[in-house]
């Protein structure tokens, strides 16, 4: 089947023979992930959503009914209901807003209301993680639909699968349709549990096939299936003992469970994501370059790559296509994750206000057509992770080809001969009668582009009846300029017609104002009708004066026309390079910078206000009009050039080409006035050491003041062409005092606020005796204990002994003297208390006080089963706490 074809929207469905007729679905259709973003598929194109809550990191999931309306979502800690209201029961789940992909939602077979969500561990949380965190494993939890008047409800949660695992997780139907596969991985083995309409099944299918990924803080990474449950995927994001990588491709058998025939596809990026086109034949990679790629004016930032591989072919690794090098560089290591969308299309995220995508995934090299950064969020950010759905939901059902309008679009259902018959219905009643066909490979020709919703009932010979939904666009077949003239300065010093161009500054005028138009570019026409040879847009040089290259516009790739495009320059001399003074303390081993605005408005008074002006790092990013300077501040790297080079295009044309040379000389920046404190005692006011002149308001010239009484204070400070007014304020003595101490104990997450009064406004906080200081109030994430508080502030120290309440999780009484007694530690601090213990079935099984302070798991003598107990404190302040613990044994 030949499945190079642009976007036309994947097969909803999953079918399941032993579960009657189910319609193709549009269960992936709601997105909701980043900072607040979301996305609608149901009309076969994205619709920014601005209603979720969802505010993560990485990972998460959502989950639609067969329609497209949103059942809930989730970030792998809470759930929310399709109110956006957090569900009944949907809170403290064991997920991270830090797991690669933190959630996925799969349906128990068989019914309408039963969902099982998934949630594998967090590799942070093995070193501190966030918030304090702690290794949570492989849980799941269940959600009834049938709750709350269908809003939904959490019935069981975080039942544990696996003590550690790995933050990778991925679904598949089995070959059957009558069950799921629920991959996770762990070091050197993968773990796939069955979830039948009986329930899961918790005893998984373990396959110990390497590498081994070692260390906890190795766990990161994204893993999939394929669509049609063949492959496996998984990238490693090695970070501990160095920086290194794996990614590897498996064969995975949908009957058993089982992965096997490992191929290692890479090591030299970080890899992060991967995904599957639609048909299974391609495999889709993300990873940031190790040791990374920066220019002097970006400092802690990694370039991120897209790479595909063919599948089809015998020596996949070979294959190895890179789809994409991003331009501008993303803070952190991530590459971000790429999701399969109902679309057809592969979306990738980083951070930022829109995400990318591969519109055409199934077809090889550069006709998978990706555009960066395409889809706009509407103001919501999108950060690493997407959602991710059942992969079997995106498996390839149906070619159809071409999809240009104007042309009969062929639709080849898979499986045909097994086909007995089928009615179709192309979702286009504009055509009339022709919108429906009983034939079993019938085509349409569709009365206007756009997106189509096709359904087609089939009955196979077996006698299994199915009713399928997908969408398919029909695209307009551009209408180009026949030839474009792309003018390049000529900056070599040879006025000879030759230079190196960016062919992509062609693309506007192909558009004609449709920023869905892309093209492709080639040395021959002959090349560009047939997609062979194309040229890497970016430093293009010609070999001849006006030479001509092809443009293959597409708005998908099988509808296109050819353009040609002629390449003119201008002769250019470049001037020598400006010197722009900048009042700053710098050197070689620090970092420099200036606000954008400042170089701008610099070269518009040299150059005039006329043109499009771009700041670049170098001068060929400036040839080339590639990497502009997009942050508000200029940045340079320590013991790097301050150069910036710049570009003016006047109308569409070459203005000019140029260099600053930005030179850096004192004052330091100095932020407002400073603000000290009088404690009945001469204060001492230092200006900074770097200046030459000082002049104070009192008309003394040193550096050095000393003053006795409060008030404010100046100095007029100048080297070279710098002068700067640096001003002091002396504040009155000030008073300190602990007004209250507000201890939230006996939590699982336990924390201290601290409430001042008095006149004092510098006041720092420590709870460890003064050895470490905090500006706020807050003391969150503590452990049970007696903690001293020390609250400083100008003039005045005060301390106090706090006490934080808790009890222990669990208890070990098997006699090797560690945790051999359930015991209320510092219950001193508490005064007289009466503590019951209980077990599962409210029985009371123990009992602790002030006097008999410890319960040893024995009950009139007898030693008691391990279990979940569960307690009832009783405090002389008339506060009451209860909670629970394990006797483990």
């Amino acid at each position: 089947m030949n499945m190079n074809r642009s976007r036309w929207i994947t097969c909803l469905a999953l079918f399941f023979y032993g579960f009657g007729i189910v319609l193709g679905q549009k269960e992936a259709a709601v997105w909701y992930f980043g900072q607040y973003a979301g996305l609608d598929f149901s009309s076969g194109e994205p619709v920014a959503l601005f209603d979720g809550l969802v505010n993560t990191v990485e990972g998460c999931d959502a989950y639609s009914d067969a329609d497209g309306n949103l059942l809930f979502y989730t970030d792998g800690i809470s759930v929310w209901d399709r109110n956006h209201q957090q569900m009944d029961g949907g809170n403290g789940l064991a997920g991270s807003p830090s797991t690669s992909q933190a959630a996925v939602v799969v349906p128990l077979p068989g019914s309408e209301t039963i969902f099982y969500i998934f949630t594998p561990d967090d590799a942070l949380a093995y070193a501190g993680g966030l918030a304090g965190s702690t290794p949570n494993g492989l849980n799941y939890s269940v959600v009834d639909m049938s709750r709350n008047g269908g809003l939904g409800a959490v019935v069981r949660r975080n039942v544990p699968l696996l003590a550690s695992a790995s933050e990778n997780i991925t679904a598949v139907r089995n070959q059957g349709d009558d069950f799921y596969w629920v991959v996770t991985h762990r070091r050197d083995r993968f773990f796939a549990y069955r979830l039948t309409a009986s329930g899961l099944d918790p005893d998984p299918v373990v396959t110990l096939l390497g590498p081994d990924t070692r260390l906890p803080a190795n766990f990161r990474g994204c893993a999939k299936i394929s669509p049609d449950g063949t492959r496996l995927a998984i990238a490693h994001t090695i970070v501990e003992p160095g920086i290194e990588s794996q990614l590897f491709l498996y064969d995975f058998d949908a009957g058993t469970g089982r992965v096997a025939n490992p191929r290692a596809l890479g090591g030299d990026l970080l890899f992060y994501g991967v995904e599957f086109s639609p048909d299974s034949s391609k495999l889709y990679a993300t990873g940031t370059l190790i040791g990374g790629e920066t220019s002097d004016l970006f400092l802690e930032t990694e370039i991120v790559e897209i790479l595909q591989f063919n599948l089809t072919t015998a020596d996949i690794p070979a294959s190895r296509y890179r789809v994409h090098r991003f331009e501008r560089p993303i803070q952190g290591f991530i590459g971000g994750s790429i999701q399969l969308a109902v679309d057809r299309r592969i979306y990738h995220s980083m951070p930022g206000r829109e995400l990318s995508v591969i519109r055409n995934p199934e077809a090889a090299g550069n006709a998978c057509d990706f555009r960066p950064f395409d889809t706009n969020l509407g103001g919501p950010a999108a950060t690493y992770g997407l959602p991710q759905f059942i992969q079997s939901y995106f498996e390839t059902v149906v070619e159809v080809e071409p999809l240009c309008f104007g042309s009969t679009a062929q639709f080849t259902p898979d499986g045909a001969g097994d086909i007995a018959a089928i009615s179709w219905d192309f979702g286009d009643p504009a055509s009339g009668s022709r919108n429906f066909s009983d034939q079993i490979l019938p085509g349409h020709q569709y009365s206007s582009p756009g997106v189509y919703e096709v359904r087609f009932d089939v009955t196979y010979r077996n006698g299994t009846r199915r009713e399928f939904l997908q969408f398919v666009e029909i695209a307009d077949v551009p209408d180009p300029p026949a030839t474009v003239e792309l003018l390049q300065c000529d900056i070599d010093g040879d006025d000879d017609g030759l230079a190196e161009f960016n062919l992509g500054e062609a693309l506007p005028a192909l558009q004609g104002g449709n920023p869905e138009i892309n093209a492709f570019y080639y040395l021959s026409r002959e090349d560009a009708e047939i997609n062979r040879n194309p040229l890497n847009p970016v430093g293009f040089a010609n070999t001849i004066p006006d030479q001509v290259v092809y443009a293959r516009v597409f708005e998908t790739p099988d509808c296109f026309r050819i353009s040609e495009i002629e390449l003119q320059t201008r002769f250019l001399e470049i001037p020598e390079a400006a010197v722009m003074t900048v009042c700053q303390v710098t050197s070689g081993e620090s970092t420099a910078g200036l606000k954008r605005e400042e170089m701008e408005a610099f070269l518009s008074g040299l150059y005039g206000a006329s043109g499009n002006l771009t700041l670049h790092a170098t001068r060929s990013d400036a040839l080339l009009s590639q990497r502009a300077f997009f942050n508000y501040n200029i940045r340079f790297q320590p013991g790097s050039p301050r150069v910036v080079w710049f570009r003016i295009e006047d109308g569409g044309g070459c203005g000019q080409i140029g260099s600053v040379q930005v030179h850096f000389v004192t004052p330091p920046d100095l932020d407002g006035f400073v603000e000290m404190s009088y404690c009945n005692s001469p204060v001492v006011l230092e200006a900074p050491e770097v200046f030459s002149e000082y002049l104070w308001d009192d008309g003394s010239t040193g550096r050095v003041r000393t003053v006795d009484a409060p008030g404010s204070y100046s100095v007029a400070l100048r080297v070279g062409e710098c002068e700067q007014v640096q001003e002091f304020r002396v504040l009155p003595p000030q008073t300190l005092q602990i007004s209250e101490v507000i201890v939230s104990d006996f939590r699982q997450v336990n924390s201290v606020r601290v409430m001042v009064g008095g006149s004092e406004s510098a006041v720092s906080f420590s709870l460890d005796g003064g050895l470490n200081f905090q500006e706020s109030p807050f003391f969150g994430g503590l452990k049970p204990g007696v903690y001293e508080l020390v609250v400083q502030g100008t003039c005045q120290t005060l301390s106090r002994e706090i006490a934080v309440g808790g009890l222990p999780n669990f208890f070990t009484p098997n006699g090797d003297g560690k945790n051999d007694r359930w015991e209320f530690h510092n219950a001193a601090y508490f005064g007289p208390y009466q503590l019951q213990i209980y077990d599962r079935f409210g029985n009371l099984v123990g009992q602790m006080s002030d006097s008999d302070p410890g319960w040893d798991g024995n009950r009139m003598g007898s030693p008691l089963p391990a279990s979940d107990y569960w307690y009832r404190l009783h405090l002389e302040t008339g506060r009451e706490v209860t909670g629970h613990f394990a006797l483990i044994r």
